[in-house]
């Protein structure tokens, strides 16, 4: 009996074909020494007539011959076995991973997450431990977040390269790069908002509480907001007919979820099927909320490139309509302050928003392939501290309890810096809805603002066409609140 060995295995052999497949599989072992030997767990002979003969394509052989070991090793594992992970896939996991939550993915999603963390780890450190665990372990009694952590402290590198790349296979990102001048202009817009509501909102707080309202209440107000948004009532008449065809979905007891208008399109884009789902507080938000959702059913926009296209503005209708909403409950008898802490609730919104936002922002950039630009970046992400962590930081008095609050806040802007083109865009909606529905309310007639949207179902537009529309003079805004002039 002949073989061939390294320092793990020996491969044995009584023929030709045996030798020839022996020194074929040694070689394969031997680029990837500390996994083949973490999925062998210990065996240390196999002979070549048991194992499957190598073909032209070394991908095939390769997940041949691991197939073989993990089925004859008493391996659980049965998923993406055979498969080699990219970098580009474990960016896509992470990503997915931190922004659906694991409850939201299919257990197949999260095995692929972790199979491909587990891999890249063995590729970092040579440690194959989450691997045996996936292989030969408890199925899904995985330490995801540990290998995410590990890979966004260490690899930082690689993970922002693949964001840039990502980056660059977006053409509808052109759009933010070309406009982002204005961007940071409505940022800043909306952190003033922010700042001079929410404030004045903790002032309220112990005093004004948001008034429950009963089913019969909810409906009457509904229907009242709408009918003031639209004395037509043709608005009102059409939420009586998606009640009527059950298309008003009110769910309770799910606090935790966010309202929604759920379409589905057909491959020609065309629409099929829609409904409001609407998650009930059981308070005057739940008005709100209806009223958001409803416009976007009411300005939904078929043709699939103006939609593309006007992404950016998607929820400048929805925004606009929870203005009115709330001077419509102004009228409808409820205080200033408690209508003032049910907008409060949009504006803290949004400025978690754009603490997310802004690292992500700043990675869009000319030269994104060069070592400084990686650098800048992680020089960027290294010092920017959100606003709300700023007070955390002053009252931290012991260096190391400093430290630690300033080493999460670098890890969260790594997290936030690496996210994908669909998180991003989907922030800007609603910080640029909010600054272009807060203007329309200041400075336009309501029934020039509803004619304006109609037409931005229809036609695609810029974001200085928008402008142009809307008759934005952007040396100042003004606040809706207070009033207050405020100067970039």
């Amino acid at each position: 009996m002949n073989s061939i060995s390294n320092d793990f295995v020996t491969i044995e052999y009584d023929s030709e074909i045996g030798r020839k497949t022996a020194e074929y599989y040694m070689e394969l072992f031997n680029k990837e020494p500390e996994y083949f030997k973490g999925i062998l767990n210990g065996r240390n002979t196999i002979h070549a007539s048991h194992i499957p003969l190598p073909i032209t394509n070394d991908e095939i052989s390769r997940g041949n011959i691991i197939k073989y070991i993990l089925e004859t090793g008493n391996a659980k594992c049965s998923l993406f076995c055979t498969y080699t992970p990219t970098q580009k896939g474990v960016y896509y996991g992470i990503m997915s991973y931190i922004n659906e939550g694991s409850s939201h993915l299919e257990e197949a999603e999260l095995k692929l997450i972790y199979h491909e963390l587990a891999y890249d780890y063995l590729k970092m450190t040579g440690d194959f431990k989450y691997l045996k665990k996936y292989y030969y372990g408890v199925p899904l009694d995985f330490e995801t977040e540990e290998l995410i952590s590990y890979k966004i402290k260490h690899d930082y590198d690689t993970l922002l390269k693949e964001k840039v790349d990502e980056i660059k296979s977006r053409p509808m990102y052109t759009q933010i790069k070309d406009n982002i001048s204005e961007i940071y202009e409505i940022i800043e817009y909306n952190d003033k908002i922010a700042d001079e509501i929410i404030e004045e909102s903790k002032a309220n707080n112990r005093r004004v509480k948001v008034p429950k309202i009963g089913k019969r209440k909810f409906e009457e107000l509904v229907i009242g907001a709408l009918a003031y948004i639209d004395p037509t009532n043709k608005m009102a008449e059409e939420y009586l007919r998606l009640k009527k065809e059950d298309r008003v979905k009110l769910i309770h007891g799910e606090r935790n979820k966010s309202s929604e208008y759920h379409e589905e399109r057909d491959q020609f884009g065309n629409i099929t099927d829609y409904r409001l789902d609407i998650y009930m507080v059981d308070n005057i938000d739940d008005v709100i909320s209806l009223v958001h959702e409803f416009g976007h059913y009411y300005y939904r926009v078929f043709d699939t490139k103006v939609k593309k296209e006007n992404s950016l503005y998607g929820e400048l209708p929805s925004i606009y309509f929870e203005l009115k909403t709330l001077e419509y409950l102004r009228q409808a008898g409820y205080t200033y302050r408690q209508v003032k802490t049910t907008c409060a609730i949009r504006m803290m919104g949004n400025d978690n928003i754009i603490a997310r936002l802004l690292p992500s922002l700043y990675c869009i950039q000319e030269d994104m392939d060069t070592k400084e630009y990686r650098l800048d970046v992680k020089k960027y992400v290294e010092g920017f501290i959100p606003k709300k962590h700023i007070k955390t930081l002053e009252m931290a008095t012991l260096p190391k309890t400093k430290k630690r609050i300033m080493d999460r806040i670098v890890y969260v802007n790594k997290v936030n810096s690496l996210s994908r083109y669909e998180r991003d865009e989907e922030s800007l909606k609603y910080l640029i809805g909010t600054y272009f529905a807060m203007h329309s309310i200041i400075n336009l007639k309501h029934e020039d603002v509803l004619d304006i949207l109609e037409y931005m179902r229809e036609k695609t537009l810029s974001l200085a066409e928008i402008k142009t529309l809307l008759g934005i003079d952007t040396s100042s805004t003004q606040s809706i609140y207070t009033g207050k002039k405020l100067v970039r």
